[in-house]
């Protein structure tokens, strides 16, 4: 309100003072000077609040190019964060399937010969402080080792179609039974084997036999 209330006074006052100017300048070559300056000022007067919306909003534009650089900048160097963290990850899992495929294949002839035994997944898991440029397989947390056979798979399934006749069971001191056979003592006969050819210590690596059991 103080503006516009400033805006008015400046106009009257300007006709004002182009009255006064009219009748004390003679009319003359001078009289039409004195006009043409005193229409150029009301009509600067008349345009001034014009002129200030616009200096506002240029002030305004300026400062907010001043700020973009900076806040883009910022957003950009996140998008740089988040694409280094997306290239970390898709690395990461590279190296461990390369090493659980490496992993596998160095045992899994030997397990099949000496342990009648399958590898059918291996998952290996990093320390949370390992780094790209490190070694991984210093940094092996553990690994999980999946593991079947054929002849336990078999036995289960011929136990549950002989359970259904009423047969009678004859028990020989020198049979052994798929529970006794993966007993604690045969898993970490397993465990040392696989922790020798991987070069790792036994604790790490975590057995899980199909219908048998995890040690």
């Amino acid at each position: 309100m103080s503006i516009l209330t400033s805006w008015v006074s400046n106009i009257i006052l300007l006709i004002l003072m182009a009255a006064v100017l009219e009748l004390l300048v003679p009319k003359s070559a001078l009289h039409s000077y004195v006009k043409m300056v005193v229409g150029l000022l009301l009509i600067l007067v008349i345009m001034t609040p014009l002129l200030k919306i616009f200096t506002e909003d240029f002030d305004t534009a300026v400062a907010t190019l001043e700020l973009s650089p900076s806040l883009t900048e910022k957003t950009f160097q996140n998008e740089i964060k988040n694409k280094k963290n997306e290239i970390q990850a898709s690395q990461r899992a590279y190296i461990l399937e390369q090493m659980a495929v490496q992993m596998s294949q160095r045992v899994e002839e030997e397990m099949n010969e000496k342990y009648d035994l399958q590898i059918e997944n291996i998952a290996v898991t990093l320390m949370e402080t390992f780094e790209e440029g490190e070694n991984a397989h210093e940094n092996i947390q553990e690994v999980q080792v999946r593991l079947s056979s054929e002849n336990l798979q078999s036995e289960e399934s011929d136990e549950a179609i002989e359970a259904v006749k009423p047969i009678e069971v004859t028990i020989n001191s020198n049979m052994q039974s798929s529970s006794s056979k993966y007993s604690d003592g045969y898993m970490e006969d397993i465990q040392l084997f696989l922790a020798e050819n991987w070069e790792i210590a036994p604790e790490r690596i975590v057995l899980t036999v199909e219908g048998g059991q995890r040690e």
